[in-house]
């Protein structure tokens, strides 16, 4: 799938390359490759700091809480530390382009990872354009994310012949549950880890899609295929072959085919004033009443004017038509609030909006 990324990312590829044979083959640190942090003794360590002594105080932030847990800890455990936390970091977005919008930039992407270290790393070390905004679930769910990249790490060196076996590699990624595989693991079931996703699509860029989100691949799959298979990325390979797609789904053109969101947004934006709503039952917007003020009489003709019947159909299509589906719910509304600068993923709005219910986030959504 190379072609379906930007030119720019493709030079991250290269980079990733090297993070591979130095930390993933060697055992060694992409910083510094005279430490080795690939050790039995590590990988218990981070188990017991990170996992078993897991802080949940939700009014410190995540690099406070990684300070914490590696107070007194060794070097070589700190840069293990910060090879998890640079992997996890890398697909992140770091330039406007065609298809993405800055999810976290170069500068923060190096912060975060320095912080640890007491030194500012190289900026050589990190991803000039990355691929992807790797979705709300994503950056939530930091904890649970580098708790896989542990277990991945983990399983290569227990197996150190597992990183040459191509279709071995790619079922354990698949299989990895870190409810069950990690014992004082505190966080939720998350079988869907985005950096699973991830890790897919760099070992193996001609088999898998730089798509973080598995909402997104199964929209996608429904709408070419019909229904979703056994293997969501075995579904969007045969669509590229059957349909010669050589382009990023998120492309203008093909977006508008299977993102229910882009769809309706874009009729919305034609067929509101027209007195439309949106139907549940159906998926389908739907004619109530022609535009016309004698008909609607004064009431309803402000409730249109005031936004109401925006509301409206706001909540009924993300709350009605997502609520089982488990993230999907927020991240049409917030991510849109942030693509029209409405809101700062670090702006104090988007903490308040991410306490708030699914309806009041929606209701909040009228006021744009």
């Amino acid at each position: 799938m190379i072609d379906a990324i930007n030119k720019g990312s493709k030079k991250d590829l290269v980079l990733f390359e090297k993070f591979k044979q130095t930390v993933l083959v060697k055992g060694k640190s992409f910083f510094d490759e005279n430490i080795n942090i690939c050790s039995p003794e590590n990988f218990l360590m981070f188990e017991e700091q990170y996992i078993k002594n897991y802080i949940s105080a939700k009014n410190i932030s995540f690099r406070e809480k990684t300070a914490l847990q590696t107070v007194g800890t060794t070097k070589s455990f700190k840069h293990l530390f910060v090879n998890y936390l640079w992997l996890y970091n890398y697909f992140f977005s770091s330039i406007n382009n065609k298809y993405y919008k800055v999810s976290r930039t170069k500068k923060s992407k190096i912060e975060d990872v320095s912080f640890l270290l007491g030194y500012e790393l190289d900026e050589k070390f990190f991803p000039e354009y990355g691929f992807a905004n790797c979705g709300i679930s994503y950056t939530q769910n930091k904890y649970e994310e580098v708790c896989v990249i542990h277990i991945f790490i983990k399983k290569l060196f227990e197996n150190q012949d597992l990183i040459s076996k191509e279709e071995e590699l790619q079922k354990e990624i698949k299989s990895i549950n870190v409810k069950n595989e990690l014992e004082f693991y505190r966080g939720k079931e998350y079988k869907k880890a985005g950096i699973k996703a991830i890790l897919l699509f760099l070992l193996f860029p001609d088999k898998y899609e730089p798509i973080v989100s598995y909402a997104d691949k199964e929209m996608i799959v429904e709408e070419f295929l019909g229904e979703i298979g056994n293997d969501v990325d075995e579904d969007i390979l045969t669509i590229r072959e059957r349909e010669n797609i050589i382009t990023s789904f998120y492309t203008d053109e093909l977006i508008h085919k299977w993102n229910k969101n882009k769809q309706l947004s874009r009729v919305i934006k034609n067929k509101l004033q027209l007195g439309m709503f949106y139907d549940s039952a159906s998926a389908k917007l739907k004619e109530i009443i022609p535009y016309d003020e004698d008909y609607l009489g004064k009431i309803a003709n402000d409730k249109c004017k005031n936004g109401l019947l925006a509301e409206e159909l706001v909540f009924n299509t993300y709350y009605k038509e997502f609520i089982n589906k488990k993230g999907v719910v927020l991240q049409p509304i917030l991510q849109k609030l942030v693509d029209i600068k409405y809101i700062d993923f670090k702006d104090e709005n988007y903490n308040e909006l991410m306490k708030k219910s699914t309806k009041d986030i929606c209701h909040f959504s009228k006021n744009i």
